[in-house]
C-alpha cells in the first residue's frame, strides 16, 4: 500500500519538477544574456571602443568582442547556452539590420534594437535589447 501511494505521488510530482527545472534554465539563460549585455556596455566605456555581441544560432552561443574570457584572458568571452548549466538554444535573433550582431559603441550605447528568442522544447523566453532605454530586458510573461 505504501509503495503504491509513493508511486502515485512520484507520478504527480515528477512532471512538475521537470517543468520547473526547464523554466529555471531558461530564466537563467535570459538573465545571463542580460547581465552580459550590461558587462559589454561597461567594457565599451572602460576601453573607449566598440564592443560587439555576436549570436551564433547554429552553435547556440554568443561571443563578446574586446572582452577576455573569464578563464583565459587570451581568448574571447563566449557563452555556450546549449551546455551546462543552461542547456538551452537560441532560436532567433531579430535586429534592425537583419544580422545576428549587436554593437555597443565606445560610450556604452546600443546601436540598434534586437530581439533574442531562446528556447528548450516548446518553451521560450524573449530578451529585448532596446535602443531607447539602452537596456536589455526579459519580456517573457511566464
Amino acid at each position: 500500500m505504501v509503495i503504491a501511494m509513493m508511486s502515485i505521488i512520484a507520478a504527480i510530482a515528477l512532471p512538475r519538477m521537470s517543468s520547473a527545472n526547464l523554466n529555471y534554465r531558461l530564466k537563467a539563460s535570459a538573465n545571463r544574456i542580460i547581465q552580459d549585455f550590461d558587462l559589454a556596455k561597461k567594457q565599451a566605456q572602460a576601453i573607449s571602443q566598440d564592443v560587439v555581441i555576436t549570436f551564433d544560432l547554429t552553435n547556440h552561443l554568443y561571443e563578446i568582442s574586446n572582452l577576455p574570457a573569464l578563464n583565459d584572458s587570451t581568448k574571447i568571452y563566449r557563452v555556450e547556452l546549449n551546455h551546462y548549466p543552461y542547456n538551452t538554444k537560441i532560436e532567433q535573433v531579430i535586429t534592425t539590420d537583419t544580422t545576428t550582431i549587436v554593437t555597443i559603441n565606445a560610450l556604452g550605447m546600443l546601436d540598434q534594437d534586437a530581439t533574442i528568442t531562446i528556447y528548450d522544447g516548446s518553451t521560450k523566453r524573449i530578451i529585448l535589447f532596446d535602443v531607447a532605454t539602452n537596456s536589455a530586458t526579459d519580456i517573457s510573461t511566464w
